[in-house]
């Protein structure tokens, strides 16, 4: 066993090498070699298909908004951002924002060559289940964890904010490299190739042309629910979009509870915006955003957006950022702007007047100090001027640093991409509270907190999902299993997600038209002789 094992992982890293050359991927090589483990459809099995007809059987595909099948492949959209076709033994996932393609092919099973259907010359081949990553950013392996995958995580960027990529980082030594050397704005290749000694996969928010990049982009894919959509993405490359699709079905179907309890509140809808003071070097203004994403959350907590064209109208002096169409600025740089910071601020002011409450994302060094008094500095408000903002005393701005790291980092930016169920809730609060004009008290709140409130501090003794540095990956079980006479079995759903491979009974092939025959032997002897007598009876009279 031991001899095969290796031979065979000699054939993998050769296969590997092959498949770079092939697709044209950019050096230095791949040197990981995945294990041959309990992940991989057993050797005997290989390429054989499953009783649907494919190594993905139906009960385990991904959910989508539209399935169609065609021969021998199934097409599934979901998110605008992504799309998968199941082939019957790969599939292929296109990532239609960063223009890549990847083929994935269940260890153990045969590579599939370029050309075959689906498979383009610039395709990324990926051997499933991802067994190591490199998480170079935070809002990736905050789906890791959703998925329940993080215990194949290598690395994980410095700046994580979860309990237990913390614990990654600071107790286990798992921090991800820098992949990009910012000088030259070019990846760093010695970095890479110390990587690929190591992963199987780097997961980035940016299409890298090596091989061993794999391109997330939930945060550019437009609504909230749709970025949320994104672990189904990830689910296909560890063989659990399956599992993804539940979690995420729940987290929609939560969703739209808040919102419909929501919109049943009554017709007042409170004034809403997110505002912040921005100062970067000799930049400077005080900002309106008005996100899709953001706005989207307003609406959908029964509160009213305000609009950029009426901004722009009512205060001659605003503009749109150059750098974010759905940001209106109030600067006074002399570049289309107001002339002075006095009269940017008095208009500023005058704005945030005409709300009943503000969601506040100005940066502060420490949150945890960050109170009414530094909102006024920050925005430069008088007494005079304190007393325009109705929404000021009762303590109605709300910030999203409710959550953070021991390093201050904002969860906001890491978690809040995977439950967007849970930022609804919060954000109705900030609508309520400003309905009743007071803060309306919760226990559940995860990212804004009141201005009042002190947020939270997570920390690496707070993770309970890892139990020690070298602790085994969970297993994910081939969907087919071989049986005895050479069929094919499938994993029991409800065993799915336990790590253990429990597959329904082989049922055991009858020969029915041996025994057909067996059974009609006696009736055509019986026949036979029936004739005889009557010949010899015709014969006889």
């Amino acid at each position: 066993m031991l001899m095969s094992r290796t031979l065979f992982g000699v054939i993998l890293l050769l296969g590997s090498i092959s498949s770079n050359l092939v697709a044209g991927a950019a050096s230095p090589e791949q040197t990981y070699v995945r294990p041959l483990n309990e992940d991989c459809v057993a050797r005997e099995l290989g390429n054989s298909l499953g009783p649907d007809g494919s190594l993905f059987p139906t009960p385990f595909v991904m959910d989508g908004d539209d399935s169609t099948r065609d021969g021998f492949k199934t097409t599934v959209n979901t998110a605008v951002g992504f799309t998968v076709t199941y082939y019957d033994t790969y599939k292929v996932v296109d990532n239609t924002i960063s223009g890549q393609t990847y083929v994935l092919y269940v260890c153990g099973s045969d590579k599939p060559s370029v050309g075959a259907p689906g498979v383009s010359e610039d395709a990324k081949f990926f051997q499933i289940p991802l067994t190591s990553v490199s998480v170079a950013e935070t809002v990736p392996y905050a789906f890791l964890e959703a998925l329940g995958v993080d215990d194949r995580v290598h690395d994980v960027s410095p700046f994580v904010t979860s309990a237990c990529g913390q614990k990654r980082v600071n107790e286990c030594g798992k921090s991800a490299p820098a992949y990009v050397d910012f000088a030259s704005n070019s990846l760093n290749q010695t970095v890479v190739k110390n990587a690929k000694a190591n992963v199987d996969s780097i997961i980035v928010s940016s299409g890298e042309d090596d091989s061993v990049f794999l391109s997330f982009d939930a945060e550019d894919d437009p609504g909230v629910l749709n970025r949320a959509e994104w672990i189904k993405y990830l689910g296909l490359f560890f063989n659990k979009e399956k599992y993804a699709s539940d979690i995420y079905n729940g987290i929609v179907e939560s969703y739209e509870e808040t919102a419909k309890a929501a919109a049943e509140k009554g017709e007042s809808k409170p004034r809403i915006a997110w505002v912040s003071h921005f100062v970067y070097g000799d930049d400077e203004h005080y900002d309106v955003s008005l996100a899709a994403y953001k706005k989207q959350y307003i609406d959908d907590a029964n509160g009213q957006n305000v609009d950029i064209d009426e901004i722009l109208k009512e205060y001659p002096g605003a503009r749109v950022s150059a750098f974010s169409p759905t940001t209106v600025e109030f600067a006074w740089d002399g570049n289309d702007s107001f002339e002075t910071k006095e009269e940017a601020q008095k208009a500023f002011v005058e704005f945030m007047s005409s709300l009943d409450g503000v969601i506040d994302e100005t940066f502060a060094m420490d949150p945890m100090a960050y109170g009414v008094e530094e909102f006024k500095k920050e925005f430069g408000l008088t007494n005079a001027d304190a007393k325009t903002l109705s929404w000021l005393e009762p303590g109605l701005i709300f910030r999203l640093d409710g959550e953070l790291s021991e390093t201050k980092g904002l969860d906001w930016f890491e978690t809040a991409f995977t439950r967007p169920d849970l930022v609804l809730k919060d954000v109705d609060r900030v609508v309520d509270s400003s309905r009743q004009g007071s803060v309306r008290d919760s226990d559940d709140v995860v990212w804004m907190r009141s201005i009042a409130e002190t947020p939270r501090i997570n920390t690496a003794n707070d993770c309970t999902r890892v139990s020690a540095c070298d602790d085994k990956a969970t297993t994910i079980c081939p969907f087919v299993a071989s049986c005895e006479d050479g069929g094919t079995r499938l994993l029991k759903e409800d065993s799915f997600d336990s790590g253990v491979c429990d597959y329904q009974t082989c049922i055991q092939q009858v020969d029915e038209p041996a025994d057909t025959a067996q059974m009609a032997a006696p009736a055509v002897i019986l026949l036979t002789l029936l004739i005889v007598f009557v010949e010899a009876l015709i014969n006889f009279c």
